[in-house]
């Protein structure tokens, strides 16, 4: 039988109900966010048009989008946009979606900024991706410091540097493995690395690249290679702060350690209270 358009209100419980038949974790604001796209309409625009009919394209368009969700692909891959910081960023199947629980890294760099002697610092971004970190330390400092962000996808940092056009953001780009691209000491290194292992491959994130999501058996194999290199290119006033899993907390202190003996080497919680970021600094 022939799907009738329907009203928006009729769209919108269909396209609830689908999506919780589908296993979405917030199947109405999922649809509401594919409807809006769908409508090309605000929040407010939706709303006020609940009782109203939808024509047949926009039903269409709607639809499409439910079964792109309802088939596993992220929210932000459909709208092809991702709040994060306050800003808004270009994300595509090349880059990892940025998570909320990142947007720490961006608030401790800052947090870190602030205790310094307000000179201008060196800083990088390892991994970038969507460049979202790089991008958001940059416009809350009013670039006011020289931010490098660097990843081994190309395709990433097309994406990134899309981003960083539309957000006037002042960073430089360069393609290498952690901090291969370096030429000289940074006083601040950044980096949500791949740390998940092959085996907590979920439905989830089956979508978003693998390159950016797993690091060797353990999962743990970039950052502790990235801790072994840091030392030689850190200032000796500076700090590193990286994103892990937070079963690697005890890993990720005995790396830091190990690799900074002389720095103060602790885990950070997140709102959940799990220990996910870990925090080096050579001047405390």
């Amino acid at each position: 039988m022939k799907r009738t358009a329907g009203s928006v209100s009729d769209l919108l419980n269909e396209g609830t109900t689908r999506l919780k038949q589908a296993g979405s974790e917030s199947p109405g604001l999922d649809a509401e966010i594919l409807l809006r796209l769908a409508l090309g309409a605000t929040r407010v625009q939706l709303f006020d048009a609940l009782p109203y009919p939808v024509k047949p394209s926009a039903s269409r368009r709607f639809r499409e989008y439910l079964d792109q969700r309802a088939g596993g692909t992220p929210i932000a891959y459909i709208t092809g946009h991702r709040e994060f910081y306050g800003h808004d960023f270009i994300v595509n199947e090349n880059v990892l979606v940025p998570r909320p629980e990142t947007e720490f890294l961006v608030e401790f760099a800052l947090e870190w900024l602030k205790r310094q002697d307000g000179s201008p610092k060196r800083i990088i971004d390892v991994g970038t991706g969507s460049g979202a970190v790089a991008i958001s330390v940059a416009l809350e400092t009013g670039n006011a410091h020289t931010i490098i962000a660097t990843d081994v996808s190309e395709e990433a940092l097309t994406v990134a540097q899309l981003n960083k056009d539309a957000l006037r953001a002042k960073v430089e780009f360069k393609s290498g493995s952690l901090l291969e691209p370096l030429t000289e000491p940074v006083d601040l290194i950044l980096a949500n690395l791949p740390y998940l292992r092959p085996d907590q491959k979920h439905a989830g994130i089956e979508q978003e690249p693998d390159i950016a999501l797993y690091a060797g058996e353990d999962g743990f194999s970039l950052i502790a290679d990235l801790l072994q290199t840091a030392p030689e290119w850190l200032s000796e006033t500076g700090a590193v702060i990286l994103e892990l899993d937070p079963a690697q907390s005890e890993m990720a202190l005995e790396a830091g350690r190990r690799a900074f003996p002389e720095a103060s080497v602790a885990m950070r919680a997140d709102l959940a209270g799990m220990h996910r970021y870990l925090v080096v600094d050579r001047n405390p």
